[in-house]
């Protein structure tokens, strides 16, 4: 099931334990069976006799002896004695050793603050001097993409000093995998990846509206910020600002939330029809999309009696049958 093709260091336990499950004919598994475990090639393993736990699956730690190679493990099932699980291992004579982990956590996109330093070593722990020796660096577990020196070479004393490493993808934990040939590979603790710094900022509501002047358009023009590799960033400054058109905002300083959005609190448009403009821009250099621009158009507001007007050219004509003429003009406003 698990813990087969492993490598390890001569006298060693492997990293990970041997584990295999019992099933009945239809695949489902069964409990309570004796499987025993024979080591080959030199080492031991502990235990050596085990029963199935409810899951079907029994396991045992391997410790390879004290000669390089590939030993294996046996393992077989009372009443399975002519079917036996058999794995397999590379056993080294040298290691890699971790002197310096990596940070614990870090921004997607961002170096890690604390970069990796190795060690090559013999079994007992004493450090091998060797220089030459290149050592490569890949995420081993939680996906994503490692970028930076992934690939560094031991100085003189056998010591390994990784550069710029730096892991993009969705927040989550990673560990990374250290590997050399001929030395048993090592394996970071975990590393918590954050979302990276503001990157890109662009529209998500409130765009191409419309409003009676001197009034709020009715949605709130609200922005989305995300990082370089697409995910939303909180705790981001966004100032909201009147471009064009006159008019006013309340609530024009704006923090992104957990969802990567900000919004204005009110944008109010100005007194004259026509063509108004807001723009939104995120706090940062380098943001794509700074400053995101929205439009809206003021419509004139109700008919005002007392700013219409009634106008006669000529203001008087003599009474006629019809040959004096004067053009009565009617100019419709609103309050502004």
């Amino acid at each position: 099931l698990r813990g087969d093709r492993q490598h390890g260091t001569i006298g060693l336990p492997l990293p990970e334990s041997l584990v295999v499950r019992v099933t009945d004919r239809f695949g489902d598994p069964v409990p309570a069976v004796q499987v025993s475990w024979t080591p080959g090639g030199g080492g031991s393993v502990s235990p050596a006799s085990v029963l199935t736990d409810l899951a079907g699956q029994a396991a045992t730690q391997r410790v390879l002896g004290s000669q390089p190679g590939n030993p294996t493990t046996t393992a077989t099932a009372s009443g399975l004695a002519d079917d036996p699980v058999t794995f397999t291992a590379t056993a080294l004579a040298a290691r890699l050793t971790l002197l310096t982990e990596p940070s614990a956590s870090g921004s997607s996109g961002i170096a890690l603050a604390q970069q990796p330093v190795l060690q090559l070593e013999e079994p007992g722990g004493d450090p091998i001097a060797r220089g030459d020796i290149a050592v490569t660096v890949q995420i081993a577990s939680g996906g994503g993409t490692l970028s930076g020196e992934t690939t560094a070479i031991s100085d003189g004393s056998g010591r390994v000093t990784f550069t710029g490493l730096m892991i993009r993808g969705t927040p989550g934990v990673r560990t990374l995998i250290f590997a050399a040939e001929g030395f048993t590979p090592v394996t970071s603790p975990p590393i918590a990846i954050g979302v990276g710094t503001a990157a890109s900022i662009a529209a998500a509501a409130g765009g191409n509206q419309s409003a009676t002047v001197g009034s709020a358009v009715p949605v709130a023009p609200a922005v989305v910020v995300r990082d370089a590799d697409g995910n939303l960033v909180g705790g981001v400054a966004v100032t909201f600002t009147v471009a064009s058109g006159g008019g006013s905002v309340a609530g024009g300083a704006a923090i992104t939330g957990d969802d990567g959005s900000a919004a204005v609190g009110e944008w109010r448009l100005g007194t004259t029809a026509g063509s108004n403009t807001l723009q939104a821009r995120a706090e940062g250099s380098g943001v794509m999309g700074n400053p995101v621009v929205f439009s809206a158009t003021g419509r004139p507001g109700p008919l005002s009696a007392s700013r219409s007007t009634v106008s006669a050219a000529p203001a008087s004509i003599a009474a006629s049958t019809g040959g004096s003429v004067a053009l009565v003009t009617v100019r419709a406003k609103d309050e502004f």
